[in-house]
């Protein structure tokens, strides 16, 4: 007795043919079936997408400005060497979505806690948002082209937040720059 070989398309095309489309089609309900269902946008994950789209478009400082606000940064009493910072650089975000390139936003994080490690990140606007409780120190602030000026909003350690002065000299900081936002859309 001859034994049926099913895929020789010799002797039998029908039947490859036939095999082909019951193979295609149980994969297909193989697929249907054990598919998970991805679960609907919510509007925090649309307005994020939305919001990294527009970023990947934006201008970033130039290392050499970069470079400057650096050097700046250094003689700052609270900030000292470079190396021991993970540092993060982007031009000012406006409320409309416009990017102020007469404002340098920069936010360093003191390397040594894992995962921060010391380095420089050019960034788009307001990509380094951190909100951790571990004990880090940090600086935020700005560095304004016009005026070859840094500010700082914050220096010190994130946990338990400024004090009742921080918060005021912080709060004195946003309302500065929101004036100094106005004077550079002149």
């Amino acid at each position: 007795m001859a034994t049926l070989d099913p895929l020789r398309t010799s002797d039998h095309p029908d039947r490859l043919c036939e095999m082909r489309k019951n193979l295609l089609l149980l994969a297909t309900c193989a697929l249907a079936c054990c598919r998970r269902a991805e679960p609907a946008e919510n509007e925090q994950q649309r307005v994020e997408r939305q919001y990294e789209a527009w970023a990947a478009r934006q201008p970033r400082p130039p290392a050499q400005l970069v470079n400057h606000i650096e050097a700046l940064l250094a003689k700052e009493p609270c900030v000292g060497s470079m190396d021991r910072w993970s540092r993060y650089y982007g031009y000012n975000r406006l409320p409309e979505k416009t990017v102020d390139r007469g404002i340098v936003d920069f936010h360093l994080e003191e390397a040594g806690t894992p995962p921060v490690r010391a380095g420089r990140h050019i960034t788009e606007p307001d990509s380094w948002v951190n909100i951790d409780d571990r004990p880090i120190k940090m600086v935020s602030g700005d560095y304004d082209v016009k005026e070859d000026r840094i500010r700082v909003a914050f220096c010190g350690n994130n946990v338990g937040g400024p004090g009742r002065g921080g918060i005021n000299n912080m709060n004195a900081y946003f309302d500065e720059l929101a004036k100094r936002r106005l004077a550079h859309a002149k």
